[in-house]
């Protein structure tokens, strides 16, 4: 549920305290009312009784005054109290509300398989540092025509099952250290967004098989009713407390329409930072910001750095993937010092369109930006055939000095 601080209630007015001029003045009038209304109606004898008379002419004056002054103050003091305690209950809320939406997730592995290969990751984020074009031409027999498309150069001309296999068997073989690290009363929920021709049975199958094959320890499956980054942000708000690993295994192989798209794999190990004290994270994956309209992007990117919270020149570097023109433009017309050209890695362009595993590809870069150059990195990923687009903040892990 995504953490909305501008739908709190604004703070509740206090009243205005009584004047003391207004009611000296009122109390100055009601005498003299008084005054000469008993002079008017006064008989002979209450004229001469001049004590009676002054306590007739004044004190009842006085009197109503005492009861207007107790009844404007009991007013006053109940709006008070009242207004003291909705400003006192908003803030509550704010704070609890900053809290939550404050909240990040440990990176303990990210990997990534893309159309190039490099032995070294650092060498890897060279080239998409360098923006080194992916995107090469390829015959579709299909359509008798030429695209330009990346391909994932694992068992080139194998069928989809057989590559998906051995893309999953690499994962496995990556992440088997670090689960095997965690104590075993750490639960493994593991999020599959995985896109092939395979339907849904055939992909569970496979993974099921090779999972079982490293002898990986039990897993329990995670999702939600939305895609993407949307999982991270329920993950935060019901999830924060448990001691659980989320295992996120992502893969996009042969699209349908294959032109200017890009294969891709890649898994994160995201954890608890409040339960898992274990393995050193590498990065930290801050809670994901969605924007839903194009007149929202300004304050969305404001509300995911206020996330860490972060200035914006701290941002060395801002990964898009899956932006359509009118979100790049906007982005670009932002002037700030993360959105322009040469901070703005826009991966549709070199290494080509990632689909609906977009998120989980820019946050695994990003993730490797943060961790070699040591500084925030900014990711925006749109939605296939949506509008809207999630603004995510990875910030690299600082070891406390009391851990050194």
């Amino acid at each position: 549920m995504p953490v909305r601080l501008n739908t709190i209630p604004g703070p509740k007015m206090y009243p205005v305290s009584p004047s003391y001029i207004k009611w000296g003045s009122m109390l100055v009038l009601l005498l003299t009312v008084g005054v000469a209304i008993t002079s008017l109606f006064a008989s002979d004898e209450l004229v001469k009784n001049s004590q009676y008379f002054w306590c007739m002419a004044c004190g009842i004056p006085v009197l109503i005054w005492l009861l207007l002054v107790a009844i404007r103050w009991l007013v006053f003091i109940t709006y008070q109290i009242q207004a003291d305690a909705w400003n006192q209950r908003r803030e509550e809320v704010i704070l609890q509300e900053t809290r939550r939406g404050r909240r990040a997730l440990q990176i303990l592995h990210v990997s990534l398989l893309v159309a190039i290969e490099r032995d070294e990751e650092e060498d890897l984020l060279d080239a998409f540092l360098n923006r080194e074009q992916m995107l090469n031409a390829r015959f579709v027999p299909k359509s008798n025509n030429w695209v330009r498309h990346s391909m994932v150069p694992v068992l080139i001309g194998e069928n989809v099952s057989c590559r998906l296999s051995r893309i999953l068997l690499q994962q496995f073989i990556e992440i088997k250290q670090q689960l095997e690290l965690l104590s075993e009363n750490f639960h493994i929920k593991v999020l599959l967004d995985i896109h092939t021709p395979l339907s849904e049975a055939e992909i569970i199958a496979i993974w099921q098989d090779e999972w079982q094959k490293n002898g990986l320890p039990k897993a329990h499956p995670f999702s939600t009713s939305e895609p993407g980054l949307a999982n991270v942000d329920d993950w935060l708000d019901n999830h924060i407390q448990e001691k659980a690993v989320l295992l996120v295994s992502s893969v996009y192989l042969e699209p349908e329409n294959l032109a200017t798209t890009a294969e891709s794999a890649c898994v994160l190990l995201l954890a608890n930072r409040l339960t898992q004290d274990e393995l050193i994270p590498r990065a930290l994956l801050h809670r994901p910001e969605r924007i839903t309209t194009i007149e929202a992007i300004a304050t969305g990117v404001e509300q995911a750095l206020d996330w860490v919270p972060l200035y914006p020149e701290a941002i060395s570097g801002t990964w898009g993937a899956e932006l359509n023109t009118e979100q790049r433009a906007v982005l670009l017309s932002l002037n700030q010092p993360f959105c322009q050209e040469r901070t703005l890695y826009d991966l549709d362009t070199f290494l080509g369109r990632s689909g609906p595993v977009a998120p989980w590809l820019s946050t695994a870069i990003a993730a490797l930006a943060a961790i070699y150059s040591q500084h925030p990195q900014l990711t925006f990923s749109g939605v296939p055939n949506k509008d809207h687009l999630w603004a995510t903040v990875v910030s690299p892990y600082v070891i406390p000095l009391e851990h050194k």
